[in-house]
């Protein structure tokens, strides 16, 4: 690289991304459901590969199906979802390193309000007892209604997943509390499975 060549864009973290949005929570328990108060966020992200030498437009109205076509326009001209910190046109073409926030006012959905037994706990994980209509981690609409961020906010330390189990179904969650050791009971939980699944089709057979 030349001392003339343009420098090229520093991509942030994903860990850095995230704690630019760290919001307190407010909570609401009304009727045993816990709701959470309402709050401004910013959804941040990196253009993907697919999404280059796309529009913005079209790319947030086949992608993120949560909002019409013409929510997203509307956002772009009021400065809600811009591109590197800047408003941008509908018709503007995304590329590598643009960086896009998209600025809303986020109602989550609510869950039953129910405590979250812990089974057991060492240096290492932490195993709970999954009550139904919770997530584990963010998704769609859920963030801090989210058995990871429920349990962050009360221990305030930081959890992995190993293994996952569906947002209606309840039973032993595993959580690790570092990502590396994540990674090595995500492959035991995994081959624990295989084999249980295996088992159960030679059952099956006799």
């Amino acid at each position: 690289m030349t001392e003339n060549s343009p420098k090229r864009k520093r991509r942030l973290p994903v860990r850095e991304i995230l704690e630019q949005e760290a919001v307190q929570p407010e909570f609401k328990i009304i009727d045993g459901l816990r709701f959470v108060v309402p709050y401004h966020f910013n959804f941040r992200v990196y253009a993907k590969k697919r999404w280059f030498n796309r529009t913005i437009l079209e790319v947030f109205s086949e992608e993120f199906q949560a909002y019409p076509s013409e929510y997203y326009r509307a956002a772009l001209e009021k400065g809600k979802l811009t591109v590197n910190n800047h408003s941008v046109e509908a018709n503007y073409v995304l590329k590598d390193h643009d960086f896009i926030t998209h600025k809303i006012h986020r109602h989550e959905p609510p869950i039953l309000d129910m405590d979250i037994p812990v089974i057991k706990e060492t240096d290492k994980l932490l195993v709970v007892c999954k009550p139904p209509s919770l997530p584990i981690h963010t998704t769609g609409r859920f963030h801090h209604n989210t058995i990871l961020k429920i349990l962050e906010l009360k221990y305030k330390y930081k959890l992995y997943t190993c293994h996952r189990l569906d947002r209606l179904t309840s039973g032993v969650l595993i959580l690790l509390k570092n990502p590396a050791a994540a990674k090595s009971h995500a492959d035991l939980v995994s081959f624990v499975y295989d084999i249980i699944t295996l088992l159960s089709h030679l059952y099956d057979s006799f």
